[in-house]
């Protein structure tokens, strides 16, 4: 494993390709900030993700393609193929066409977070791994230990490259949001008391800050989300964001961050700033910040002495910082 300079990438990487097949919304941050530090193409299928991956990243080469052609595409042009899709999805695009070319794809599954979701056996059967640190490396198989390639963060590189860009796009997008300090809200989609939870955070709200609440890509897939923006678009406080994908320029602009089991608490560790979780648990990520109550969820937020364990987390999760990718 060597590391290479940006001006190589090109070199290395010219029979790579990545896709994001269908409208996983939340793999989009995960495969564009990947495919501009190589400088590989991105082949999307969804009209909404290419407009979107056009507007909210730069110096991107993306492709938007017919879902029933883009295995054809890929396969007449590259030999390595970056996806967020585990093989099981991924073999029923490609095989037909893989049988027609006597060619088979060498495929790389990227993450799209660190989630401490006991999950990884579904990964069994992968070529390759890009991980993002030894945390994820314990988590696999050991029989996948020897397919994993540590590529650190990886995103936040990519906005520490991009930040003039992203500087204008956050006061494009966001104009007012951030004239008080900022709170986010960022649960999961299988969070039950979500309701509830923004009910009381909105509630309890001091007249000094803005709450910012991202919700994840199928709580409004599933009708949920539009619905309870709607429920709170009259208060000035309050600020839902929904189709803005990179997520390290928000966290940027973030004070406190309130959350359950999403991953989006890992990323947020490389700011070391205060964590709280709406729910228990003794994954190592509440480890790092305080559980609240509903019945008072701001009675802490002027506390926090878990500096030292989100640095040491942090560490562990996505290694030293990084100014280039490891490659093979």
């Amino acid at each position: 494993m060597v590391l290479l300079p940006p001006s190589c990438y090109k070199k290395v990487m010219k029979n790579f390709a990545a896709l994001l097949y269908g409208r996983d919304d939340g793999h989009l941050d995960h495969l564009c900030p990947l495919c501009s530090l190589l400088n590989i193409p991105l082949f999307l299928t969804s009209e909404e993700l290419f407009k979107q991956a056009k507007s909210q990243y730069e110096n991107l080469t993306v492709f938007l393609k017919h879902p029933n052609s883009v295995a054809t595409d890929i396969l007449n042009q590259f030999d390595s193929l970056i996806t967020t899709l585990p093989k099981a999805l991924l073999d029923p695009i490609f095989m037909l066409e893989e049988l027609t070319q006597n060619k088979k794809l060498n495929i790389y599954w990227l993450p799209h977070g660190n989630s401490d979701k006991k999950n990884m056996e579904g990964l069994i059967n992968e070529n390759q791994l890009l991980v993002y640190g030894q945390k994820m490396i314990d988590m696999i198989p050991p029989n996948l230990k020897s397919k994993a390639k540590v590529i650190g963060n990886f995103r936040y590189l990519y906005f520490e490259k991009h930040k003039y860009f992203y500087e204008n796009l956050l006061l494009k997008y966001f104009p007012q949001i951030f004239d008080k300090p900022a709170i986010l809200y960022a649960p999961s989609w299988e969070n039950e008391d979500l309701d509830k939870w923004i009910e009381s955070l909105t509630k309890h709200l001091p007249n000094n800050y803005n709450l910012i609440i991202k919700l994840h890509p199928n709580t409004y897939q599933q009708g949920i989300g539009q619905t309870l923006s709607e429920l709170y678009k009259d208060f000035s406080q309050i600020h839902f964001i929904k189709e803005f994908f990179p997520i390290y320029p928000l966290l940027s602009k973030i004070d406190y961050l309130y959350t359950d089991i999403s991953s989006i608490g890992y990323d947020f560790l490389k700011f070391n700033r205060p964590l709280f979780f709406t729910c228990q648990n003794d994954d190592p990520l509440h480890k790092c910040g305080k559980e609240i109550s509903m019945n008072s969820p701001y009675e802490s937020i002027a506390l926090d002495d878990y500096q030292n364990k989100r640095t040491a987390l942090y560490k562990e999760t996505f290694g030293t910082p990084i100014n280039t990718l490891k490659i093979m």
